[in-house]
């Protein structure tokens, strides 16, 4: 037990930084943007609306109008919510 306690000790710091570390902020956008999501309810200028992407519902806002059901692209995020863009604007 005495063995344990001393190595709790002697590897606290590293622990800390393996088990809580924080990801960059680059890195959180490397896995939203640029990435496709289906709308769950109308998304458009002045009415945030619903995002399924990668199995969690996400809020999002869009200056394109976006039906349910329709598919959608991140552009960007304010905290948690997503900055989207219709599909069909991109063809």
């Amino acid at each position: 037990m005495i063995g344990s306690v001393v190595t709790i000790i002697l590897f606290r710091k590293w622990l800390k930084k393996v088990i809580w570390t924080k990801r960059s902020s680059s890195e959180i956008e490397d896995e939203f943007i640029g990435k496709t999501g289906i709308a769950e309810t109308f998304i458009g200028p002045g009415h945030d609306g619903k995002v399924q992407f990668k199995g969690s519902t996400w809020n999002a806002s869009s200056e394109d109008a976006i039906e349910k059901g329709e598919n959608l692209i991140i552009t960007g995020n304010q905290s948690i919510k997503l900055i989207v863009r219709s599909t069909k604007n991109l063809k």
